[in-house]
């Protein structure tokens, strides 16, 4: 609920100071690009004119390229806004769960009308102005059919798939993870695996997740995320009140747990990525199980925020450890049939027998 206690809105004067520390942190490490991510909350209820001004004072910078993004829910999409990411050449990301029906279990207003169809009044407008450009993310629960929401993604010509798991910690376990062997996500996510690698559509959305498997397993350069892999996880998140945290998922571990006293008005970004939850977050350490995993450099853990309890901190698996071997070994095992060439340098892995190295 921290959210309470801040401005709705960044001010100009906070902007100015965070395009300052950007610049500084920039010319520090020698970078000539940044990426900025408009991010909320929703990100659109804020007036264009801050947009404009926030974009102007990064144009001012002489050594530093900044691209920028934008993640919506898509309701307030409407011409004026695509106008808008034209000129000052923001791509955009679409948050929607789903179908109707999964997405409106809960992406709610405050009335508790579901927000699917005001949502698809903005992706549909926005593919006026962008049509092949449609890139959505997605929380992927268990309730609802995967593959029902792929075939309706490809109806909505959705081009990029991003999958995320439910952010829960092994303090708040849903009922279907209440036993760790429980694979039904994953169950899930090979089934949709499947039919997305048999479907010899060209037009069909590609799905990040499954990318980025299987660019790991092909050992390829700079694969990985925040979610898969052992890259470092360089990401700030900087609050309306110029508050600087480590990355806002990490608030599911508990009320105010990002806050460590970071301000812009205060601290540089490098000083800010020094903290302990920052430097955690960026290159954690991984518990004696995960280091004894086969597949450690292609799971990297998991995400960090799944890995969080009161009891030992981030000292743990993933709470969807069965679930990331169950489908990364399906996903390899896939690649190893598609190419026999592949298994010169690699031997198939089964699940079980991996369960019990581990």
């Amino acid at each position: 609920m921290s959210y309470l206690s801040q401005p709705k809105f960044m001010s100009k004067k906070t902007m100015v100071q965070v395009v300052a520390r950007i610049e500084d942190y920039c010319k520090s490490n020698n970078l000539s690009g940044f990426l900025v991510i408009f991010h909320g909350g929703e990100p659109l209820m804020a007036h264009k004119d801050l947009f404009e001004f926030f974009v102007r004072e990064c144009l001012k910078l002489e050594s530093v390229s900044i691209d920028f993004a934008l993640q919506t829910n898509g309701i307030l999409v409407d011409d004026e806004w695509c106008e808008l990411f034209k000129r000052l050449n923001i791509s955009v990301g679409f948050s929607l769960d789903g179908t109707r029906e999964s997405n409106d279990a809960y992406r709610v207003y405050h009335s508790g009308k579901g927000s699917f169809l005001d949502t698809l009044k903005g992706i549909d407008i926005y593919k006026k102005h962008f049509p092949n450009d449609l890139s959505v993310i997605t929380v992927m629960n268990i309730d609802y059919d995967p593959i029902e929401i792929y075939e309706h993604y490809k109806e909505i010509g959705v081009n990029m798939w991003n999958i995320l798991l439910p952010d829960y910690t092994h303090d708040t376990l849903p009922y279907w993870l209440e036993s760790k062997k429980s694979t039904i996500w994953a169950d899930k996510m090979v089934l949709l695996f499947d039919h997305w690698l048999e479907d010899n559509d060209d037009g069909k959305p590609m799905i990040d997740i499954f990318i980025t498997i299987i660019n790991l397993v092909l050992a390829r350069e700079n694969a990985g995320n925040d979610h898969f892999g052992t890259r470092e996880n360089n990401t700030i998140v900087i609050e309306t009140d110029g508050g600087i945290e480590a990355t806002d998922p990490l608030r599911a571990c508990g009320d105010g747990f990002t806050k460590e006293g970071m301000t812009i008005f205060s601290n540089t970004l490098e000083e800010a990525l020094q903290t302990p939850l920052s430097k955690l977050y960026i290159n954690s350490t991984l518990c004696d199980k995960c280091q004894a995993c086969p597949i450690v450099e292609i799971c990297g853990g998991g995400y960090v925020v799944h890995r969080y309890s009161k009891h030992s901190g981030f000292d743990n698996p993933s709470i969807y450890c069965s679930n990331l071997i169950r489908l990364i070994t399906h996903v390899y095992n896939r690649l190893l049939n598609l190419e026999p060439s592949l298994k010169e340098h690699l031997s198939p892995m089964e699940y079980e027998d991996l369960i019990e190295r581990i």
